[in-house]
């Protein structure tokens, strides 16, 4: 998994639930990325209540955005990435669609920025 990838799941899951992984959605989405259930059941023969489960919903959350763009994951902007996974069948972008995707490229371009510092290159 490349970093970039790595730090868009963070994102993610920061903007879904707060990185918790027990979260429970009004509409029954379940853990940290909050898949619904038809999103899972699409995905995976496991159980729902296996939704809490990070590698698993990590694989479910990666297989979803690559059924619905076509495309690997990782080769995806942020918001291409947001756009897949919190509405990968609406093209109309409204102000709330429009602003979720603004605070998903805000979230990862402060961890990125917060990642080269632990890292530097030189």
């Amino acid at each position: 998994m490349t970093n970039t990838l790595a730090i868009m799941l963070a994102a993610l899951s920061t903007l879904e639930s707060g990185n918790n992984d027990q979260a429970k959605g009004i509409a029954g989405e379940r853990g940290r990325h909050q898949i619904t259930p038809a999103a899972w059941r699409e995905t995976t023969s496991l159980p729902f209540s296996d939704a809490t489960n990070t590698a698993i919903e990590t694989q479910i959350v990666l297989e979803r955005i690559r059924k619905v763009t076509q495309r690997d994951p990782a080769s995806l902007t942020p918001a291409e990435f947001a756009k897949a996974w919190h509405f990968p069948f609406g093209n109309h972008l409204n102000r709330e669609r429009r602003d979720y995707v603004r605070r998903f490229e805000n979230v990862v371009a402060a961890e990125m920025s917060c990642n080269i510092k632990r890292n530097p290159i030189f």
